[in-house]
């Protein structure tokens, strides 16, 4: 199956993938920056984030569960520690999904393909 269309809004976890097949799904976002590209491990550490953001992260917790999936953002990381969404990179399959009080771990497995015609901006 392929994608033909990522949207998502700044600051939000998930973004909605449209499937060629019509269908679509909430599914969780993944810096680029937190994966080791040799290994296609991910791990982010976090002190208090989910505190201060439950909803979010409930959200996006939930999406990663639930599909096993997510979509890879590049973003530009500023010198105030703000982030802005710079692009999608692609969605892949996930395996090994650990999430911890103040981490999160996944392999990423299965990358899915674009359809014709789809821009990641």
């Amino acid at each position: 199956m392929k994608y033909r269309k990522l949207t998502g809004k700044q600051g939000q976890f998930v973004t909605t993938c449209f499937w060629d097949d019509g269908s679509e799904q909430e599914l969780a976002t993944a810096h680029a920056a937190f994966i080791d590209w040799r290994t296609m491990e991910y791990r982010e550490e976090y002190a208090d984030a989910m505190q201060k953001a439950p909803a979010k992260f409930g959200r996006w917790r939930e999406a990663l569960e639930q599909h096993r999936k997510v979509v890879v953002t590049h973003d530009d990381w500023k010198a105030d520690g703000s982030v802005t969404r710079d692009r999608y990179i692609g969605v892949w399959d996930i395996e090994d999904l650990v999430i911890e009080e103040s981490s999160h771990s996944f392999r990423l497995v299965t990358r899915y393909k674009p359809s014709q015609g789809y821009s990641s901006r």
